[in-house]
């Protein structure tokens, strides 16, 4: 689960073309997410990040 997400595309200015691209090949929209924890913390509901 940790492995899951391999980049996270981040537009200095416009923060809703975030992008969070996926192992799968898969990539979601990621607005107002600029870091990695913040996105593991979205993207897995519950499970709170070290």
């Amino acid at each position: 689960m940790t492995r899951l997400i391999t980049r996270l595309e981040v537009h200095r200015y416009a923060s809703e073309l975030n992008k969070l691209h996926l192992r799968n090949r898969q990539t979601l929209p990621a607005p107002g997410i600029t870091t990695i924890k913040e996105a593991k913390a979205r993207l897995f509901g519950r499970w709170q990040p070290k």
